[in-house]
């Protein structure tokens, strides 16, 4: 069922990027798309940051070390 909705979206970008190509502006749908996703992405990796940092001093308070 996931991969179904996967596909789908990934058909409706395919269609979408070939429309904005027939009008010859490409280069305005990646600036929307980067607009789009941008503040996504660094909102995810800020997240990571944070919780990857709790976890470190969680575990330092336990007595743990961390290990990779």
């Amino acid at each position: 069922m996931l991969a179904l909705a996967g596909v789908r979206g990934l058909a409706g970008v395919v269609i979408e990027y070939q429309w904005w190509k027939e009008l010859g502006q490409t280069r305005t749908w990646f600036s929307l798309l980067l607009y789009a996703v941008a503040p996504a992405v660094a909102a995810a990796i800020l997240a990571f940051v944070a919780f990857w940092m709790a976890h470190a001093r969680g575990l330092r308070f336990a007595g743990e070390r961390l290990r990779y």
